[in-house]
This record gives C-alpha cells, structure tokens and sequence, in this order.
C-alpha cells in the first residue's frame, strides 16, 4: 500500500514545493502523519526526512509549512 505525501500546506505557504535549501546539509522539517494530533519534527535533509516520516505512516505524511 502506497503512503499518500501531501504538499499543498507547504506550497500555499512557500509558493514552492518542498526541497532542502541550498547551502544547507540539514534543515528541520515537520510532518503531520496519520492524522496524528501532533506533528512530528525531523531534522536532516528533506528527502532522509521524508523517507523516515513515510516509515512512520499507516496511509498518509503531510508536509507543514
């Protein structure tokens, strides 16, 4: 079963989709997973933080802004 990402609170607030800042190895990102009440916050380059998020999923990851 596929984990759906959802970017659409990252990009209304960024303008952008999420990607690691340049210049920067690491860089501290939120995410709200499952519908949990609280977001989880991982530091690290976005695409390691995103994987680690998804490994935490049932069904859904949210990118917060």
């Amino acid at each position: 079963m596929a984990i759906r990402i959802d970017i659409t609170k990252y990009e209304a607030v960024h303008g952008r989709t999420p990607r690691q800042p340049s210049g920067y190895q690491t860089s501290p990102w939120a995410f709200q997973i499952d519908q949990e009440p609280r977001p989880v916050f991982l530091v690290g380059r976005y695409s390691d933080a995103l994987k680690r998020a998804k490994r935490r999923a049932r069904y859904s990851v949210t990118v917060l802004p």
